[in-house]
């Protein structure tokens, strides 16, 4: 099959001279859009009134929701299913609800997107959402880009990631995608809409194909002089589309075949249709162009497919003899003796017309081949044998089935070859000099060449010749048994009907070009209405580009969604599915309704989430059934020891921890998109309060924190440690909160959540207009929260889950799971237990001896005027690895919640408090350190001493600074000392200065520039 383009390349069906009035000697050729007006489907494009609203979506024809004569389950569903709709127009827009079904597709469109982000998040970069708003030019663009599934430079969305998602999480574009634009049979791949069709009865395709033609009459309509058309974006896709519906005449091929080859029962070949065949037969009925048995089953030998592509019938055959014969080699001969001769079942995808083939799916095992096949013989008897229908006469040179010479008027066996027979004629073709083929071309053969076809003949076939006559083939039994022996012995080959098609027709190939100018002229109604969807609602305005692709895809009552769109598509497919009747189908209609209902019901619950369960599986976080090196499967492990077991289970926490952190970093970085509020009074409908969002986040804090351990780590994590190579530069860092070895003592819940509320008070502090900052804290508490849910892994994970369906974070946790840097490391033979430096943790414990009288305060500053290496304190010794390394398997004894907090849609969500936490009392400056005026005058005289002075040395200066912390004043706050003494050691003096210096109140100025700061 040849590849199928997508994106700006794509193959759309164009209008042709099979539909236009004017004469052309090549019929195929596309009409140049100067002469589009003599085009059957002009006429439709010319409307009698204007039309200025947006186009209503055609979403196909009324489904039916009845449930007579249907087995309980099947209405409870049905019932189920009426409050599940995606989309009902209502002129006054407010958002579409988000039923299952759109949330499946608003993940699927929406993941990709964010699969840059979720790299950063991952990798613990800063995660950079777009935040600037687009105009309607650039909406438009992008919008017709994620239709398309693709970027700015025409790669798939999430082109990097080595997960193929359709694998994963099928996804059909609404228009049936072509290799060719022109042909009329082109190779394609079918869209959602084309789907949809198949699942109707005859009557609703024809409700359909009415609805199309009324199409035009509800699309935006432009104006010259007196003639009003439909926009000229539409022409293309709708002139396309109606030389598609056009009338042709065609009426598909009838053909019947037994049941049974012994029997006499008959059934129709219809669309949809299983036939078992044999090999020789799909051989000889192949039609040119579009072979595809041999090339799949013989494609490990060297045969030079292009010059027989173009051959069919006798003439096919007997070159593919030759071709093989050629090899030279035993196995090749042998490969397609077997392949003449083993059953095969077809799959009948539509019957084709007179002059056209049909189209059939040969299955065996996991090999799926499509081949055009003649069904009936297009010319006299004589060429009967390249059809399936092989019904043949007696005459010289033709392929017969009759029982024998002796009964020539006997009955013929439709669709069957009786192997001698064809050898027979096979032979009597290599003997001739002169042969003419189904291409028109003729070929001449001098005596050598004869005998040198007829050797290969001879050793394909194991013949018998006596006397230079065929007297017996299949010598050794070269040839697998047929389905049916003649009275004279003779064995015949019979295609048979083992399934009859059904109204629920399969996908057929000739209707591709319809389908996809459908999809043109649908896919251009959703653009439409995404682009006014994407400015949002008097409910859900769009200030931030993450707004406009979010209101863009689910969209509103007046305008639908992108994932609303095809998420109603889906509906209306899996609703006639299930209303749609079977026959003659060897099973109980119970038993089909019953699969169907499982396989609906699916859909209505909660796909997605069952989808990241699967991803959590593919990305090796759960284990649904392992396999062993030799390949057998894994029911049963050994039993493990205790240390063991805690040993995996820690390994395997701190995996699922790296996850959480990423999911909630991704989460709360959209809320960097949105416009920060601080005034009180009436605020602007999408901008974000960020004061009630540290208020909301306290006061969870305050009520049900996680473990202040669990917190710790978390942040240590996050954040890095004070070493160049895992510092994050774009944090400001609580370098007096203690390390986890001594927060591990924290027993009570109280405990904890005095500790976690400092670290937010400082937090909001030290960036109280930083939603950035603010969604970094938030992720961090949020993450603790979920890895503290329980000590059970399993438990753990299916609880994470559960947290990201209630907050509606499907897309975001499907964008890390896509990313391959979620994949989680196989376990070790020994794992070990991960290692974390805390923020200034290295420091602590000396420091608090220092302050209790035990050994001399070590200098803060070297005295060569250096700040301390990487890996080493300030005295020169390595830093002890008691201080820096912890085991996150370590878990507080107070009881944890249950469940925890996610980010809902509306933002944080609120434990109810006591009283109101109140932040403006410590928000004016970086810490409460700044309200403390024996903290701002230490502060000054740092900032003066970190300034060298003319004549001063780097070493006076430190020895200056170093009294002056080891000898501080006792009202000067511990946490502002041991701040700038972690600032000393991990960056230097000046950077230390730079922090003392935002605690010195400004002087008066008048200088606006000084007041409003940089960027404002």
């Amino acid at each position: 099959m040849a590849e199928i383009p997508s994106g700006a390349n794509e193959e759309d069906a164009v209008p042709t001279f099979r539909g236009s009035e004017l004469d052309t000697a090549d019929e195929n050729l596309p009409v140049p859009t100067e002469e589009w007006k003599s085009h059957v489907g002009w006429n439709y494009l010319e409307v009698d009134k204007g039309y200025t609203e947006l186009p209503r979506p055609f979403a196909g024809v009324d489904g039916s929701f009845s449930t007579e004569g249907g087995v309980k389950e099947k209405k409870v569903l049905i019932d189920k299913m009426k409050a599940l709709v995606p989309f009902k127009f209502n002129n006054d827009p407010k958002r579409n609800k988000v039923t299952p079904l759109t949330q499946m597709y608003l993940v699927r469109y929406l993941a990709p997107l964010l699969y840059k982000n979720a790299e950063q998040a991952l990798l613990k970069q800063q995660v950079k959402p777009e935040k600037k708003s687009s105009s309607k030019k650039e909406a438009t663009k992008r919008l017709r880009q994620l239709i398309r599934q693709v970027d700015d430079m025409n790669n798939k969305l999430a082109g990097e990631s080595k997960l193929e998602m359709d694998v994963l999480f099928p996804f059909l574009r609404l228009k049936t995608l072509l290799a060719d634009s022109v042909a009329e049979a082109p190779d394609f791949k079918h869209g959602m809409i084309q789907q949809y069709y198949s699942a109707l009865n005859a009557e609703q395709k024809k409700r359909f194909k009415q609805f199309l033609e009324k199409l035009p009459s509800g699309l935006p309509t432009d104006r010259k002089g007196k003639t009003i058309t439909v926009e000229e974006r539409y022409h293309q896709g709708l002139l396309a589309m109606f030389e598609e519906l056009q009338d042709t005449g065609k009426k598909a091929t009838k053909l019947s075949l037994l049941d049974d080859a012994s029997g006499d029962k008959r059934l129709p070949v219809e669309q949809g249709s299983v036939l078992t065949s044999f090999g020789v037969n799909i051989l000889l009925a192949e039609s040119s162009g579009r072979h595809g048995l041999a090339e799949t089953f013989l494609a490990d030998f060297p045969i030079e497919w292009e010059e027989l592509e173009d051959l069919d019938g006798i003439g096919y055959l007997i070159e593919l003899i030759v071709a093989v014969y050629d090899l030279d080699d035993n196995n090749a001969i042998y490969e397609l003796q077997t392949l003449m001769t083993t059953e095969y079942t077809v799959v009948m995808m539509n019957l084709g017309v007179k002059g056209e083939p049909a189209t059939g799916v040969v299955m065996e095992d996991e090999n799926e081949v499509r081949v055009g096949l003649h069904l009936m013989s297009t010319g006299s008897r004589e060429k009967a044998h390249n059809s399936i229908a092989q019904e043949g006469s007696e005459k010289s040179g033709s392929l017969i089935n009759l029982q024998g010479k002796s009964v020539p008027e006997g009955p013929r066996v439709p669709g069957c070859i009786v192997m001698f027979r064809l050898a027979k004629h096979l032979y009597k073709m290599m003997q001739q000099k002169k042969l003419k083929y189904s291409t028109g071309t003729t070929r001449e053969f001098d005596d050598e060449e004869r005998q040198y076809r007829i050797d290969a003949f001879n050793e394909i076939f194991a013949t018998t010749i006596r006397e230079g006559e065929l007297v017996g083939i299949n010598g050794q039994g070269t040839f697998a048994p047929g389905n049916i022996m003649f009275d004279n012995e003779m064995i015949g080959y019979c295609t048979i009907v083992s399934a009859s098609g059904s109204e629920e027709s399969a996908i057929d190939p000739n209707e591709a070009r319809l389908f996809n100018a459908v999809g043109q002229v649908l896919e251009t109604i959703m653009l439409d209405n995404a682009v006014s969807a994407a400015r949002g609602t008097s409910e859900n305005p769009s200030h931030t580009r993450y707004d406009e692709t979010i209101n863009a895809l689910i969209g509103n009552t007046r305008a639908i969604g992108i994932a609303t769109y095809h998420a109603q598509f889906h509906f209306n497919y899996l609703l006639n599915q299930l209303q749609s009747p079977f026959k003659d189908m060897n099973v109980q209609g119970d038993q089909i309704i019953g699969g169907r209902l499982l396989a609906i019901e699916a859909y209505f619950g909660d796909p997605t989430k069952l989808m990241l369960y699967w991803m959590l599986n593919f990305r090796d976080y759960l284990d649904w059934g392992g396999t062993a090196d030799d390949g057998t499967p894994m029911f049963f492990q050994a039993p493990l020891d205790a240390q063991t077991k805690a040993e995996i289970g820690a390994y395997e926490k701190n995996k699922l921890a790296h996850l959480v952190l990423s999911y909630y970093r991704l989460s709360f970085a959209m809320l960097a998109t949105k416009e920060v509020i601080t005034s009180k009074g009436k605020k602007p409908k999408g901008a974000a309060d960020i004061k009630a969002y540290w208020t909301k986040l306290l006061s969870d804090a305050n009520n049900d924190p996680p473990p202040g351990a669990r917190f710790v780590q978390m942040l240590a994590y996050a954040f890095g440690g004070v070493g160049e190579e895992t510092r994050r530069k774009d944090v400001p860092y609580a370098s007096w909160l203690p390390p986890p070895t001594q927060t591990a003592t924290m027993t009570t819940k109280q405990d904890s959540a005095n500790l976690i509320s400092k670290y937010l008070k400082w937090a909001y502090g030290q960036k109280p207009l930083d939603i950035t900052w603010f969604g970094e804290v938030a992720a961090v508490y949020h993450a603790a929260k979920a890895i503290s849910m329980s000590d059970d892994y399993a438990s753990l994970v299916e609880g994470f889950v559960e947290a990201v369906a209630e907050d509606g974070g499907h897309a975001f946790l499907f964008a890390i799971l896509l990313n391959e840097n979620s994949e989680r490391n196989s376990i070790p033979e020994v794992p070990q237990p991960i290692q974390v430096e805390i923020v200034g943790g290295a420091y602590i414990g000396t420091l608090k001896k220092d302050r209790e009288g035990g050994d001399p305060p070590a200098p803060i500053v070297k005295t060569d005027g250096d700040s301390p290496g990487d890996g080493e304190t300030a005295t020169g010794t390595e830093k002890t690895e008691k201080s820096t390394e912890i085991e996150t398997d370590d878990l507080t004894d107070y009881e944890v919640p249950e469940t925890f907090d996610g980010l809902p849609s509306t933002g944080l969500k609120t434990t109810p408090l006591d009283g109101e936490i109140d932040l403006d009392d410590f928000v004016t400056k970086k810490d409460d350190s700044a309200t403390n005026p024996a903290n701002v005058q230490f502060a000054t005289e740092f900032v003066e001493l970190a300034q060298l002075v003319e004549g001063e040395s780097k070493e006076d200066r430190n020895r200056n600074i170093n009294k002056l912390l080891n000898d501080a004043p006792e009202d000067v706050d511990g946490a502002l000392i041991e701040m700038l003494k972690t600032t000393i050691r991990a960056e230097s003096v000046e950077e230390a200065a730079s922090l003392a210096r935002d605690l010195i109140a400004p002087e008066e100025t008048e200088d606006l520039s000084d007041l409003l700061g940089d960027g404002l």
